[in-house]
């Protein structure tokens, strides 16, 4: 793990939360197509992502990175995060009402409980995922988020539609 002592460098969290979501939604929006299961993961949404983002802030303080470099994390090493030290990473998150306090929190209370076991499995669910579709960073990912992006944006519209709401 990085050493945590340093500041982290301004809106290195808060890309770190967007990154961890946008693989969440990665992962929701091809489970079918790839035969994994998204239950549990749906189920968590919020605390599977900032455990995620954590994992990531953790590996880009390590790594000396900031801001938008946090697309070099390696997600492997991420994985590795959640396997063995999860709990620590949450703690070091600076994750702040609003961005993440919450459910930090939330996991922070829930350590060494099945609870906190259930969403740890998630986030290593969605990141294994990652990593058997795509390249070892985080920036590897990006076709592949911007396509499920898009996506998911074409089924609200197709959703909106159908409910008369466009």
């Amino acid at each position: 793990m990085g050493d945590h002592s340093a500041e982290p460098a301004p809106g290195l969290w808060e890309y770190a939360l967007a990154a961890a979501d946008e693989l969440v939604l990665w992962h929701l929006g091809t489970a079918a197509a790839r035969q994994d299961r998204a239950d549990e993961v749906q189920e968590h949404h919020a605390p599977v992502v900032v455990l995620l983002a954590a994992a990531l802030h953790d590996r880009a303080l390590a790594a000396d990175l900031a801001g938008t470099d946090l697309d070099r994390v390696e997600l492997a090493a991420a994985y590795q995060v959640l396997e063995a030290h999860a709990v620590p990473a949450v703690e070091a998150a600076p994750a702040a009402p609003g961005l993440g306090g919450e459910q930090r929190e939330q996991l922070l209370a829930e350590r060494e409980t099945p609870a906190f076991e259930v969403v740890r499995t998630a986030a290593l669910r969605v990141l294994a995922g990652h990593l058997a579709d795509g390249g070892p960073l985080l920036a590897d990912r990006a076709g592949a988020l911007a396509a499920e992006g898009r996506a998911r944006r074409l089924r609200q519209l197709e959703h909106r539609g159908a409910s008369g709401g466009i």
